[in-house]
């Protein structure tokens, strides 16, 4: 099997070395070690810390990773499997315009914002409602507010839009292999489902899914592309995929663990997230409270690590000298670095979350129209688990 220092370096070398080398660093400028190491990041980051817990439990006390892209093998082939449902020769109806999607967007949160029985532009559990296409579908007689005799589409259209919240699963067997999108992602639809391949998704499959590095990649069909996602699954090139379930060495030295994923995030389904949990669960069958050691907060209304209708600002990894991404308090109950810090230090864990985000006037009316107001929603994540 032949694997390049390339594919290694990606996988895991490169950050834990990185670690070791940031180590000796501190030691040499500060002339001690340091008290306390974490991780923080986000996607490609994200999985980065979590590949981190896994595989080198030594390195950090405590990561805050969000929406990890722990499952390569399977995350890259689900990309490309859902970008094929939206093009002439695979559409499971008729492809759908992207420029439909804002519009499919609307009408989405108008079915499914209130199942809280609050009205605030967030989903606030997209797990509780489905769908129903049928009213964006010309002559339907529950036809949307949101569309016309010119801008409606066809049953071929709706059923294409209908498969595209089915979680990916074998066409032989009918077995799970990655969740799809929730509702309340479809404005960041267009990039995925273009009418093309998404590009990112075949360059890693063609590096990842490979042992050999393959001159092209061409996915023929549904059965052909499962079998590459089966070789990634089998191989694993690089040891890049985050998911082993085992965390005892990471927990048994006092490690922390907060993880976070936006429901509305287009890139990579917080189902990810919420399957390595449950995987979790079912690895310690409760023999272990996962509760004293992994926290998992999914945020209504946020996409892909940041931006959405949600609230997003809490101290996550991609703060902006704006103010975007931090907290409205900067302390321990708002911050969620802080408030890892404070649960490896003090043994202090975070059970709710309080969230910020910046807006500008679009979202929040405000009693003056100069710069941007701070919203709070004291119901912006859901913890799991819990």
């Amino acid at each position: 099997m032949l694997v390049s220092t390339n594919q290694i370096d990606f996988g895991w070398r490169a950050v834990h070395l990185s670690t070791i080398f940031s180590k000796v660093i501190v030691n040499a400028y500060y002339g001690q070690n340091s008290s306390y190491n974490y991780w923080f990041g986000c996607s490609s980051g994200g999985k980065q810390g979590m590949r981190e817990v896994q595989g080198f439990p030594e390195d950090f006390d405590g990561a805050l990773t969000g929406a990890p892209a722990q499952w390569l093998s399977r995350q890259n082939g689900f990309n490309i499997h859902v970008g094929q449902l939206n093009m002439n020769e695979t559409t499971p109806g008729e492809v759908v315009p992207t420029s439909f999607f804002p519009t499919w967007a609307q009408e989405v949160l108008a079915q499914c914002d209130e199942i809280d029985d609050v009205k605030d532009n967030v989903i606030l559990n997209p797990r509780l409602c489905t769908p129903d296409t049928s009213t964006v579908v010309c002559g339907a007689s529950n036809l949307s507010a949101y569309v016309n005799s010119s801008t409606c589409i066809t049953e071929g259209q709706a059923t294409t839009l209908a498969a595209v919240y089915k979680n990916w699963t074998s066409s032989a067997t009918g077995e799970f292999l990655f969740p799809s999108y929730d509702p309340g992602s479809e404005s960041g639809w267009t990039a995925l489902l273009s009418g093309t391949p998404f590009g990112l998704s075949c360059g890693l499959t063609q590096v990842y899914n490979y042992t050999s590095l393959q001159p092209a990649l061409v996915v023929k069909n549904e059965t052909e592309l499962e079998r590459i996602t089966a070789i990634g699954d089998e191989t694993d090139p690089g040891q890049g995929n985050a998911v082993n379930p085992n965390l005892t060495p990471f927990f048994q030295r006092g490690g922390k663990l907060i993880a976070y994923h936006g429901s509305a995030d287009m890139n990579i389904p917080s189902g990810s997230s919420t399957h390595y949990y449950e995987r979790l669960q079912t690895y310690y069958n409760r023999s272990t409270d996962l509760r004293n050691y992994y926290r998992l907060f999914l945020v209504p209304g946020m996409g892909h690590c940041e931006g959405g209708n949600g609230a997003d600002g809490f101290g996550r990894p991609q703060q902006q000298s704006n103010g975007q991404g931090q907290s409205l308090v900067f302390d321990a109950e708002h911050d969620a670095i802080l408030a890892l810090m404070r649960w490896v230090e003090n043994g202090t864990a975070r059970t709710k979350s309080l969230v910020r985000n910046t807006w500008i006037m679009t979202r929040v009316k405000a009693s003056n129209s100069q710069g941007s107001c701070a919203l709070t929603h004291k119901r912006a994540s859901m913890s799991v688990g819990m």
